[in-house]
């Protein structure tokens, strides 16, 4: 003859199994109810419906074990991935305050060059010779200092 359960040693043997001191009947009750288990005339389930409610229960409780070390592992992913971001918001924080300065040492640098090519523009304007038309001046008065002859003065003899 094959062994059959109460539904309150069913539970017992799922709190044995899951090594919990406390087990809700209902959840039993509701599982016998889902897999459509019939008890005997005596209130007692056949041996297959047992091992199958007990089954269902350790099979939960290790899904929600590895949920758990899932949810552990995530959110140790989550620490990471939060400290990688604000590492990289650090580093574009500094990379805007370098460019702001290398804009600032561009803008120094344009108005430097600016003021040199004006300061540039100033001298070769103010150099440029004026020319002026003096009337009545004859250029035949000034001396010439230039001699032309082929023959030997005395003094160089």
């Amino acid at each position: 003859m094959t062994e059959t359960k109460t539904k309150y040693e069913i539970m017992i043997d799922v709190m044995r199994t899951l090594g919990v001191s406390s087990f809700d009947l209902r959840e039993i009750e509701k599982y016998l109810r889902k897999i459509d288990a019939e008890a005997d005339e005596h209130g007692r389930y056949a041996e297959s419906y047992c091992k199958s409610v007990v089954d269902h229960f350790k099979l939960e409780k290790e899904i929600s074990k590895s949920d758990k070390a899932m949810i552990t592992s995530l959110r140790k992913q989550v620490k990471d991935l939060q400290k990688q971001n604000q590492q990289l918001i650090d580093k574009l924080k500094t990379l805007k305050t370098v460019k702001s300065m290398v804009n600032e040492v561009n803008d120094n640098l344009q108005k430097g060059f600016n003021s040199l090519t004006d300061q540039i523009n100033d001298l070769i304007t103010d150099e440029e010779p004026t020319y002026t038309d003096v009337s009545g001046v004859q250029m035949d008065n000034y001396p010439s200092n230039q001699t032309y002859t082929t023959t030997e003065s005395s003094s160089q003899q």
